[in-house]
């Protein structure tokens, strides 16, 4: 079987990403986008940057080829 693999990378402006519902809202859309065309979530990291006073989160996908 083989896969293909998508790596996306979240980023905000605040030192936690996960403030609030607000900021939660547009990851989870495209989150359930990619799901509905076939992507499987296989990772989730919320590895901060505080160097620059911003936070990402990197979600590893992968699918069918």
């Amino acid at each position: 079987m083989q896969w293909e693999y998508k790596i996306v990378t979240y980023k905000a402006s605040a030192k936690s990403f996960f403030n609030s519902a607000k900021d939660v809202q547009p990851v989870e859309m495209q989150m359930n986008e990619m799901g509905r065309v076939g992507w499987e979530l296989i990772s989730f990291d919320l590895g901060s940057q505080q160097a620059m006073g911003s936070s990402q989160v990197t979600a590893v996908f992968k699918r069918h080829k």
